[in-house]
């Protein structure tokens, strides 16, 4: 959702826009039509256009390259800086890795994890200290950045959910469930699914013994698939009405124990007025109130506020209406955002007027 945003950003800023792909999967063909429909060029493997031949072909013609993740995009910022003179290079982090694995690090060390953080805090601040400016989703991110490479312009555009925020949320007698969203390549959700089930869903099921949890998203390990099916706990895969699933949850939970940048499973359910019951590092740098939603790193406090959520109508309309309220408006920040950065970088509000190079 946050590529597809930024995308549709600069083409209605009048840039013609390639989009390279690093990495392909079975059954994105949808996504893919859906990105043409747009007018993204497509540029991958099978079309014989990678990254670094786009770079190449590209050459004085970029006006602007944004490279997007540290190992993805990132991998190619020398050669943009060697190919293409006339780029402004933007660094868009998505979230800031090394902190994530520095993080991971300090909840289990081991001397692979500890290389891993090293090298990737090394190669994020180079790339950063390369590009003309950087894009984080959190304001503790621009503090982290801040400190260590003072000079460098860093830019907040914040996450925005899928399409607008809902106007009508089914109200909390028609749910019954709590929910977790996330892609289970990624390893702090498969932490925290872990974390959810060995030490806060147990205390849930003393108090709520009614409740279900549901675990959606794309390459559940195996380990985790053999722990659903039992106890309340279901695993319903890759769903592509993420909306339609969210509005039979009474709530949804995050509980982080290590990560970088903001949530979208946190944004994408308070943007269709679904509440979340968080730990600190789901919430970081989000700005989110205690009216908002609710906040535990213990296990039996998280556990209670979860059977307090399921059982308090009023606490669930409140955190509801509080979490639509965050996330109205979300859009025009984000675009704001970026409009100052790339004035900040000598481009006009509507590039097209300028003649647009990609």
């Amino acid at each position: 959702m946050y590529m597809i945003d930024l995308l549709d950003r600069l083409l209605r800023r009048g840039f013609s826009v390639h989009f390279a792909i690093e990495d392909e999967f079975e059954g994105d063909e949808p996504y893919r039509d859906s990105l043409r429909t747009m007018g993204v060029q497509i540029n991958d493997a099978s079309s014989g256009t990678d990254a670094a031949r786009l770079i190449e072909r590209l050459g004085e013609d970029l006006a602007l390259c944004i490279l997007t993740r540290v190992y993805g995009g990132g991998r190619h910022a020398e050669k943009v800086i060697d190919h293409c003179p006339a780029a402004r290079v933007v660094f868009n982090t998505i979230d800031l890795h090394f902190v994530r694995v520095e993080r991971q690090n300090a909840l289990a060390p081991t001397e692979e994890t500890a290389l891993i953080a090293r090298q990737t805090r090394d190669r994020e601040c180079r790339i950063v200290a390369l590009s003309d400016a950087t894009i984080v989703v959190s304001t503790a991110e621009k503090e982290i950045l801040a400190d260590i490479l003072p000079l460098s312009r860093v830019s907040v555009v914040p996450l925005i959910a899928g399409g607008d925020p809902v106007d009508t949320v089914p109200p909390f007698g028609e749910r019954h469930h709590v929910g977790f969203v996330g892609g289970f390549r990624h390893q702090p959700n498969v932490d925290a699914v872990n974390y959810f089930l060995d030490r806060i869903w147990p205390l849930v099921r003393e108090q709520v013994p009614e409740a279900k949890f549901e675990i959606v998203g794309a390459d559940l390990p195996q380990n985790l698939i053999n722990r659903t099916g039992k106890d309340g706990v279901r695993y319903l895969g890759h769903v592509r009405d993420l909306t339609g699933w969210l509005h039979t949850l009474r709530m949804t939970v995050a509980p982080l124990r290590f990560g970088a940048g903001a949530k979208g499973k946190v944004i994408s359910s308070l943007a269709a007025g679904v509440p979340c019951v968080l730990t600190s590092v789901a919430a970081e740098g989000m700005g989110l109130h205690s009216n908002e939603a609710l906040v535990a790193d213990e296990p039996a406090e998280f556990a209670a506020r979860i059977a307090e959520l399921y059982h308090d109508p009023e606490l669930w309309s409140a955190l509801s209406e509080a979490g639509l309220a965050n996330t109205r408006g979300a859009k025009d920040r984000a675009d704001q955002a970026f409009d100052e950065l790339l004035l900040g970088l000598g481009f006009s509000n509507n590039y097209a007027l300028s003649g647009a190079h990609p």
